[in-house]
């Protein structure tokens, strides 16, 4: 400060009185370097207690499976399953010695059914009976019950039964029908193949016709040594080489299932067509058989029987049109019939043939539509087997339905036997 009184300077002391800020004012403080960085603190902090609960879960869950397999398990299904497997093979049992028995003694079982079904305490024994052989093997083996099922069906709705009330009242029925009968113990001691002795060699052939390889070996190895080598001998060589191979393999077969085979071959074989000495109306229920089967299964058996008896043969060839006869039938008879059908279907049936031998079959046709067959048969040059056989049977309709009809006879066909 410059200060002189020559110059008239004066100094004057002003007393000034200051205020003190109080002590609830807030103070302003110099923040710390890592106030900036609390919440990545926080996160740090969230994430390892969230770790810590994840790690606490896992080992609680893993000390609970440890406790779970260390625990004693329940002896219940292990000491069940025994049981049950021998209650399974008991019934089963029990089933094929009554369907057995039914099949090969109907007369005797027969009159103790009607016997048993006067008393109507035995409606839920039958019911149950029903129920496990089912429709076709109950009216099968007790036809004298067929007018009965709508009421077993009827018990069985209102009365629904469980599995182990079937297999009682399936043994209850066994009991009565087979255990009672004095000849059910013979039966029983006999073979499950036995049904085969009232059956010639072709009989049997013809029921093992579908069957596979293995099914055949063992019918083949029921038979007496006499008769199984005659079935053989009536199957190819290949075929004998391939039975022989799995008749040395039956050894590794239970004993169940020759019974189960033999249960339904018995069932199969009431429907066997006796070649040698045909019913009444054998030749009609032997054309429906044959109508059921392929072409060259229906020439297979066709051969058998001309073979095995002749006059059976010619009997059934008298209404039984098959497409092999198209070949001994006069082209004027073909012409008369087979031009109603369209050339497509004549070139499908006959796309396995030359044209040569076609063309001479249908020669009596007119002209324009031979040629509308060859022509349609020299294009058909991929034609599948069903589309093949589809057609042949339109053919072996058309003449059947002539023949039916009077229009011809089989006997002006060429060399019938």
């Amino acid at each position: 400060m410059d200060y002189n009184p020559l110059r008239g300077d004066s100094l004057d002391i002003i007393r000034t009185a200051f205020e003190f800020p109080s002590k609830d004012s807030t103070q302003i403080q110099e923040k710390a370097f890592w106030q900036d960085y609390v919440w990545l603190a926080l996160i740090a902090l969230g994430l390892a207690v969230l770790i810590l609960i994840v790690m606490v879960i896992r080992s609680r869950s893993k000390k609970t499976d440890s406790d779970a397999q260390n625990a004693p398990q329940p002896a219940s299904p292990v000491q069940t399953e025994p049981l049950i497997s021998h209650q399974y093979y008991e019934h089963e049992a029990c089933r094929q010695e009554l369907v057995k028995f039914s099949l090969s003694e109907p007369h005797q079982v027969d009159q103790v059914i009607k016997k048993l079904s006067l008393n109507e305490q035995n409606l839920p024994m039958f019911a149950c009976v029903y129920q496990e052989l089912g429709r076709a093997m109950f009216t099968t083996m007790y036809p004298s019950l067929t007018s009965q099922i709508p009421s077993y069906i009827s018990y069985l709705e209102q009365n629904p039964n469980d599995r182990e009330q079937v297999a009682k009242h399936v043994a209850a029925f066994k009991q009565l029908l087979v255990d009672s009968n004095p000849h059910a113990h013979s039966t029983r001691k006999s073979q499950p193949f036995d049904f085969l002795e009232t059956l010639s060699t072709n009989q049997i052939r013809w029921l093992l016709e579908n069957e596979p390889e293995r099914i055949q070996a063992m019918v083949i190895s029921q038979l007496s040594s006499e008769n199984s080598a005659a079935l053989l001998s009536l199957y190819p060589t290949e075929h004998q080489a391939e039975l022989a191979m799995e008749i040395a393999r039956l050894d590794t077969l239970p004993m169940t299932a020759f019974n189960d085979v033999a249960s339904s071959l018995a069932t199969k074989a009431q429907s066997i067509p006796d070649f040698r000495t045909l019913p009444t109306d054998g030749p009609f229920v032997l054309t429906q058989i044959l109508d059921g089967l392929s072409i060259t299964k229906q020439n297979d058996l066709l051969t058998q029987l001309k073979e095995t008896s002749p006059g059976a043969y010619v009997q059934l060839k008298q209404r039984f049109y098959s497409f092999d006869d198209i070949w001994r039938t006069p082209t004027q008879i073909i012409s008369n019939h087979i031009r109603n059908l369209d050339a497509q279907t004549l070139a499908y049936a006959f796309s396995d043939m030359s044209v040569e031998r076609v063309k001479a079959l249908i020669s009596d046709c007119p002209d324009r539509y031979v040629n509308m067959v060859i022509s349609e048969l020299e294009m058909a040059t991929d034609v599948n087997e069903q589309d093949r056989n589809a057609a042949k049977q339109n053919i072996v309709r058309v003449m059947r339905q002539a023949l039916e009809e009077n229009k011809f006879k089989m006997s002006e066909l060429e060399g019938l036997v």
